[in-house]
C-alpha cells in the first residue's frame, strides 16, 4: 500500500449538494483508487449505482460488499452472493446483528451510555469471506488494471464502522503483505480521515481478529 497524502477522498452528504440523492450513501469515501466505502442501509441496487460517477474519474461500482442486518430470512453469520444479470455486478451480503442504541437499561431501570463497539462482530468466516471477494474484484498488483471498483457498506450503527474498516484492512493487509497494525495505523494517519469520521475505528481487540484472519491463526 503506497502512502500518498492526498490518496483519499471523501464526499459528503451534509457539506455538498447531493449527487445522487436517490441512494443512501453517508460519508461516502474513496480511501485508494478502486476501493470505497460508506454508510448505507443497503437499499441500494447494482443497476441503482450503475454509471453512476460519485468522484471524477471514479470506475462504476462492479463488487459490493453489504454488511446487513440479519433477519428471519438471513440469519446473523450468513454469507450470501448475488450476480445482478444486468449490470453483472456481484454483490456479498454478510449479516449482522445491528444494535442502533448506545445505551442499556439497568436493573434499576436507569439507562447507561455504553463505549462504542472497536471491533469487528463479524465471523471469521464472513470476514475471510470479504476479503477474498474484495481480492478477486482487486487483485494485487493488477488491481488498477482491473477496472473495478469494490464499495463496502454497512447501516450507520454502533460499532458498524469497525465491520467496515475491519474488511477493508484485512484487505489492504493481505494484498500489501504489510502487518495488520501497521495498515490500520496507515489508514488513521495517512488517508485523510480524520475530519470524517472513520479513524480509530479498531481497537486493539479489534486489530487481533483482523490478524487471525490474515495470518492463519483460526481454524474452523
Amino acid at each position: 500500500m503506497q502512502r500518498k497524502a492526498d490518496q483519499g477522498r471523501t464526499f459528503q452528504h451534509e457539506d455538498t449538494k447531493p449527487m445522487h440523492p436517490q441512494l443512501d450513501f453517508d460519508n461516502f469515501h474513496e480511501l485508494i483508487p478502486q476501493l470505497s466505502f460508506a454508510y448505507s442501509q443497503g437499499a441500494y441496487t447494482p443497476r441503482s449505482t450503475y454509471s453512476l460517477e460519485f468522484l471524477p474519474g471514479m470506475n462504476r461500482f462492479t463488487h459490493f460488499v453489504k454488511v446487513v442486518a440479519a433477519t428471519k430470512h438471513r440469519k446473523a453469520g450468513d454469507i450470501a452472493i448475488e450476480v445482478d444479470q444486468t449490470t453483472q455486478a456481484h454483490s456479498l451480503f454478510l449479516s449482522v446483528h445491528i444494535r442502533h442504541s448506545r445505551k442499556r437499561r439497568t436493573r434499576s431501570g436507569r439507562h447507561v451510555r455504553i463505549l462504542p463497539r472497536n471491533h469487528t462482530i463479524l465471523t471469521h468466516q464472513q470476514l475471510i469471506a470479504a476479503r477474498q471477494f474484495i481480492s478477486m474484484a482487486l487483485p494485487y498488483p493488477e488491481r488498477l488494471e482491473s477496472g473495478s471498483h469494490a464499495l463496502v457498506t454497512a447501516p450507520k450503527a454502533d460499532g458498524t464502522i469497525a465491520d467496515i474498516m475491519s474488511i477493508v484492512v484485512c484487505y489492504l493487509s493481505c494484498a500489501s503483505s504489510m502487518p495488520v497494525a501497521e495498515v490500520s495505523n496507515e489508514v488513521d494517519e495517512d488517508m485523510q480521515l480524520r475530519d470524517h469520521g472513520w479513524r480509530s475505528a479498531i481497537g486493539e481487540d479489534g486489530i487481533d481478529i483482523v490478524k487471525q484472519c490474515v495470518e492463519g491463526e483460526w481454524v474452523g
